[in-house]
């Protein structure tokens, strides 16, 4: 967070979920959009509002914007799922910048 003209302006950064790096076989890494498994995912599992307009953004435009703290939860929420090992892998390289 930075602070601007004496309010508090949250950093955000663009992630494009349409262009993961997946290791598809052992070694074989392919460009993959993975936009739409994550959003299915998050959708299917979620009870929130806010989580399932966030899975339809996704979705849809195949980017969002996130913030600090939206990109930790996203992390422990890909750690935790029930996702495939190359489709979690890729998600979380996307998101450790």
């Amino acid at each position: 967070m930075t602070k601007k003209g004496g309010n508090l302006k949250v950093k955000k950064k663009v992630y494009d979920f349409t262009k993961c790096r997946e290791e598809e076989f052992i070694g074989v890494f392919v460009e993959s959009d993975l936009s739409k498994t994550v959003a299915n995912y998050i959708y299917q599992h979620t009870s929130d509002i806010e989580s399932a307009e966030f899975a339809r953004e996704l979705y849809h435009n195949g980017k969002v914007e996130m913030d600090e703290q939206a990109v930790i939860t996203m992390r422990e929420n890909i750690k935790n799922s029930k996702l495939v090992i190359s489709v979690k892998n890729a998600v979380l390289e996307l998101l450790k910048d």
